[in-house]
């Protein structure tokens, strides 16, 4: 059974399009219109993020179409978005010529006998290498924006959920400033809650590559969450909305 939805506020009379035409009752549960997929979802927070500033109270995509349209937006605007949020990013020598040679190389040519000669050989290459180890390690975060943080992963493992106590016991640490993007910068938005094994084992990956269904200690209530930190909880703890 569908039917229609009606509202009349100062609000619907300024939207574009009429609150009627992507509103309705479907099954006695109202519904809203993806402006994006298209398909009609219940009007939950399950299926969209609330935004004050709307008719209805939500987003006009739903929740997995925000996400994808929010990275695509981060990836083809990167150095502008970066730039918004006080975020410069560290440029990295990712020409093959230059990298120090990948554990695998590293380890034949120990077998070899040959990594400690290649080792002597290219001083500046090993000193920059070590360098950019430890700017890697480093964050550039207030005390307030980690709390944020934690407080949102509800003080725990962003990607297996061990909470801080938990770790405690087992490490005798907190838990670590994890970078989500191996590559990127050091701040606020590039920054997740996690414990030393995931923090070890994610090491340089790629979170979209490392992060998945295959991934034993993956959750797809997880994996939403680390996603809307990045796209837009972050923002709030750097007062930037």
């Amino acid at each position: 059974m569908t039917s229609y939805c009606n509202l009349n506020t100062k609000k619907e009379c300024k939207m574009r399009t009429s609150y009627v035409v992507n509103h309705r009752i479907i099954n006695g549960i109202e519904h809203k219109l993806c402006s994006d997929c298209k398909i009609w979802h219940p009007l939950t927070e399950e299926h969209f993020y609330k935004n004050k500033s709307s008719a209805d109270g939500y987003n006009p995509y739903c929740k997995q179409r925000t996400i994808e349209r929010t990275l695509e937006h981060r990836n083809s605007n990167r150095e502008e978005n970066l730039a918004k949020m006080r975020v410069y990013g560290r440029e990295y020598m990712r020409r093959p010529e230059r990298k120090i040679p990948q554990r695998e190389n590293a380890r034949r040519m120990r077998e070899k006998g040959q990594l400690r000669k290649w080792q002597n050989d290219n001083p500046e290459r090993i000193r920059e290498y070590n360098k950019r180890r430890v700017e890697s390690k480093k964050h550039d975060i207030t005390e307030d924006e980690w709390f944020a943080c934690l407080e949102f992963f509800n003080y725990s493992c962003a990607y297996c959920g061990t909470s801080d106590d938990t770790h405690y016991i087992l490490y005798k640490e907190q838990l670590h400033k994890e970078h989500v993007d191996h590559n990127g910068s050091n701040y606020i938005d590039n920054c997740v809650p996690s414990c030393k094994l995931c923090n070890s084992n994610k090491h340089e990956k790629e979170f979209r590559d490392w992060y998945t269904p295959d991934n034993e200690k993956f959750s797809k209530e997880r994996y939403n969450k680390i996603i809307e930190w990045l796209t837009k909880e972050c923002f709030i703890a750097l007062n930037l909305v």
